[in-house]
C-alpha cells in the first residue's frame, strides 16, 4: 500500500510478512509514513514490543491505519491490536485489504 504513494520509493517484496522493523518514509516537509510489520504467522519476535513502544512514546502521531485482510476478516491479533489503539487512546482508521479477492456475497457481509 506503501509504494502506491506519488514519488515514494519503496523496496517491496513479492512475499508477504518480510518486514521485520519499523520503516520510516518521508513526504514532503510535514508528513511521515510508518510501515510496521505485520503480524501472525510471520510476526517478528519483536512485532509487540517494538509498535507498543513507538505507539506510547510517539507524541504527534496524528493517525494509525489498521490493515485489516479483507480475505480472512478480523482475527485475535486484530482485537488485540484494537484494544490496544484504545488504550493508548491513538486515532486510528480500519482499512479493508484484498476486498477485490472475496468472491461471494456470503464471505463479503463476514468482514463487516
Amino acid at each position: 500500500m506503501v509504494k502506491e504513494v506519488p514519488g515514494l520509493r519503496v523496496k517491496t517484496s513479492k512475499k508477504p510478512g518480510l518486514t521485520r522493523t519499523l520503516n520510516f518514509f518521508e513526504i514532503g516537509r510535514l508528513l511521515f509514513l510508518v510501515d510496521a510489520p505485520g503480524y501472525g504467522f510471520h510476526q517478528p519476535k519483536t512485532f509487540i514490543g517494538s509498535v507498543e513502544t513507538y505507539l506510547r512514546q510517539r507524541k504527534n502521531l496524528v493517525r494509525t491505519f489498521l490493515l485489516i485482510d479483507g480475505k480472512v476478516g478480523f482475527t485475535e491479533l486484530d482485537y488485540v491490536a484494537l484494544d490496544m489503539l484504545e488504550e493508548f487512546r491513538i486515532p486510528y482508521a480500519l482499512v479493508l485489504t484484498k476486498v477485490d479477492k472475496v468472491h461471494s456475497s456470503r464471505d463479503r457481509k463476514s468482514v463487516v
